[in-house]
């Protein structure tokens, strides 16, 4: 988070961020969506919803730090089948419910977002990151820190 969040304020800061989505008009992102619908090669949308999550490093990388620790933590595992049933239905109604409310802001948002305020949104959200990928890496060394003091008392 920490690397990712400071990725992104990088960018924001070079200007390296695209934002042709806001000059365009309704017509030219209709004009974009008929290009993409000539050029697809995955005629099914579940199956290219998993090849561009999949080819998406940063999803391999949250599965093998957050979500591993995440099982570990609540003891999910693929021989208690309940646990792991409800474990990605629940992180899979989180993944719709936040990819919606993206889409809907997004789709709204676009007639009336300027570049500089989808900098300061990005940089927003980079420091976000930033801030959480710290407190995520320190709070343990708190925790077990107040732990000894509590057993050594």
């Amino acid at each position: 988070l920490i690397y990712f969040g400071s990725t992104i304020i990088r960018d924001v800061l070079r200007g390296d961020i695209s934002v042709d989505f806001a000059t365009s008009g309704p017509d030219d992102i209709n004009d974009q969506a008929l290009n993409f619908e000539k050029r697809r090669w995955i005629e099914n949308p579940i199956a290219g919803g998993v090849f561009i999550s999949m080819s998406n490093p940063y999803w391999w990388i949250w599965w093998v730090t957050i979500g591993v620790a995440f099982m570990a933590e609540f003891n999910v595992s693929f021989s208690d089948w309940p646990n792991l049933i409800a474990f990605l239905a629940g992180h899979e109604a989180g993944d719709f419910a936040w990819y919606l409310a993206v889409s809907v802001f997004s789709y709204f948002g676009v007639r009336k977002l300027n570049k500089r305020m989808y900098y300061a949104i990005l940089a927003c959200c980079g420091v976000f990151m930033v801030l959480f990928g710290l407190y995520l890496g320190v709070s343990p060394l708190f925790k077990t820190a107040d732990s000894l003091l509590n057993s050594a008392g």
